[in-house]
């Protein structure tokens, strides 16, 4: 018998359905446009950046 994951009827060795690899470009094109966003406001890129914000700020 064939062991399934819950919520998913494909097994594990089959490649990404279509609608599966739309969903995920989908959440990458909103995650992109949220950085750049972010980035546009002015906001630091790297965690460097934000320790070195958050130190400009503490003095």
């Amino acid at each position: 018998m064939e062991q399934m994951s819950m919520g998913s009827s494909q097994r594990k060795d089959q490649p990404m359905a279509a609608p599966e690899k739309v969903e995920l470009g989908r959440g990458l094109a909103i995650g992109a446009v949220l950085y750049r966003a972010w980035v546009k406001a002015g906001k630091p890129r790297g965690i460097r950046n934000v320790a070195a914000e958050a130190e400009e700020t503490t003095e």
